[in-house]
């Protein structure tokens, strides 16, 4: 009787990982979603100090919560992410606006792709 009740712990535990895993990612790629389209307008505009400062704010929240999506989502997923992020910086200080956007584009759809893409599994947790 010990082994089903530690069995039921155990599966429920998993369960509560799986549904924290799921809301922790779609809540923190919204907040990464809004800070991109503040980016995209910034950088429409033109104007080269604020869209450096933006660019810098990406991938300085990024870090902070890099280690959340590590946990929860496969980590192929976020290659092409990590890699159009880490140019934004230097796109932003060169001026070469139509490749910020561009890569703030393709962040966002891999954002969403992520989101959308996360269900209650046990994959990221076994």
């Amino acid at each position: 009787m010990k082994r089903l009740w530690i069995a039921i712990f155990l599966m429920l535990l998993a369960f509560a990982l799986a549904i924290t895993g799921c809301c922790v990612v779609n809540s923190q790629a919204g907040e990464l979603i809004k800070k991109f389209d503040a980016a995209v307008i910034t950088a429409g505009k033109g104007q080269k100090e604020d869209t450096i400062k933006s660019a810098k704010e990406l991938k300085e929240y990024w870090h902070k919560r890099q280690t959340v999506f590590k946990l929860f989502v496969r980590h192929f997923d976020l290659e092409d992410f990590n890699t159009a992020l880490d140019d934004l910086t230097w796109l932003a200080e060169n001026e070469k606006y139509d490749a910020f956007l561009s890569n703030c584009r393709i962040c966002r759809i891999k954002l969403e792709h992520i989101a959308e893409s996360e269900t209650i599994n046990f994959n990221n947790i076994f």
